[in-house]
């Protein structure tokens, strides 16, 4: 099996069983489909600001 990287900066839409989405958008998903104390973590974005 051939695996892959495509780096963050490439990726401009997610593709989740609710449709496709943007980067910017998908901490409002996340927040809206689980508990705050469910989502214990960060967004690749934020690490790298």
């Amino acid at each position: 099996a051939a695996t892959e990287l495509v780096p963050a900066e490439l990726v401009d839409t997610y593709i989740t069983n609710l449709g496709a989405h943007s980067r910017n958008h998908l901490s409002t998903i996340i927040a809206d489909h689980y508990k705050q104390e469910d989502v214990d973590f960060q967004l690749w974005d934020e690490l790298e600001r």
